[in-house]
């Protein structure tokens, strides 16, 4: 067997500084470590990998595929280079290039968390909430432990898409998951989630979180809506019309009597 050269022992320590560097963020030494590695040797995958992982903490997504590109001519089909590729891409707005590269590369290994992320997130995007809840459920099955602290918004993305997909129950869960694992007070995205995952259980359960949400109203104007919908649906007719004033315009737009509401009231 042929030993390897004196460049391509330097290049690979070069390569290890490079990835230590790039765990505690010390991205100039590791762009630094990294690019000398790929001069040394330029058919050294991993490095462009690597390589491309900083200019992505940099968000600097078009130095990422054109670095990617040279790394995919030399490895086509490696998942790590279409894993890298495909995720500058969808990060820099072209997910039609982006996009079918992630989902080669799911399609042999659903464990590839991180393009799982990025589909299921262009997913909900999208609207796509089936898509999206396949790819997210990938997602937290295969995501190592250290990146539980990001769990929050990627959770409240996965209830979402269950309460779009018509699963309330599965919806709920998660949202209450997701102010479970919140560090503080649970943001108001979840907040509306927990009430609207809630009302599609529950209406009588869900008006005690909807009052609640009363003072975000007016920048949510749904929320109006959804308490008037559920004050409807428990006969609260009072609540409608009394307490929810700006429900009359909502429920207006939606053909509801308000002539014969307002008689019900006196």
């Amino acid at each position: 067997a042929q030993r390897p050269s004196p460049g391509d022992d330097e290049s690979a320590a070069l390569v290890g500084e490079g990835r230590a560097a790039l765990k505690r963020h010390a991205l100039d030494d590791a762009a630094k470590a990294l690019d000398q590695a790929i001069a040394l040797n330029p058919r050294r995958v991993e490095a462009y990998v690597l390589r491309a992982a900083v200019y992505e903490a940099r968000k600097q997504y078009k130095d990422g595929i054109q670095l990617m590109r040279r790394a995919q001519a030399l490895a086509p089909a490696a998942e790590d280079v279409l894993t890298a590729l495909g995720s500058q891409l969808v990060l820099s707005g072209d997910t039609a290039a982006g996009v079918p590269l992630l989902e080669q590369v799911v399609a042999k290994n659903p464990a590839r968390y991180s393009a799982e992320l990025l589909l299921g997130r262009h997913r909900h995007a999208i609207g796509k909430w089936s898509d999206a809840i396949t790819a997210l459920e990938a997602y937290f099955a295969h995501r190592p432990r250290e990146l539980a602290i990001e769990d929050g918004g990627h959770r409240v993305d996965l209830a979402d898409a269950y309460l779009r997909n018509h699963q309330p129950p599965k919806a709920l869960e998660a949202f209450q998951q997701a102010a479970r694992e919140a560090p503080g007070k649970p943001d108001l995205r979840t907040r509306i989630g927990i009430a609207w995952a809630t009302a599609a259980i529950s209406c009588k359960k869900a008006l005690v979180l909807l009052r609640e949400l009363e003072p975000f109203a007016d920048a949510h104007p749904e929320i109006w809506l959804v308490e008037a919908r559920c004050a409807l649906a428990v006969g609260d007719v009072t609540l409608v019309v009394v307490i929810v004033p700006p429900s009359l315009m909502i429920l207006k737009m939606y053909g509801v009597d308000l002539e014969r509401l307002s008689l019900e009231v006196r």
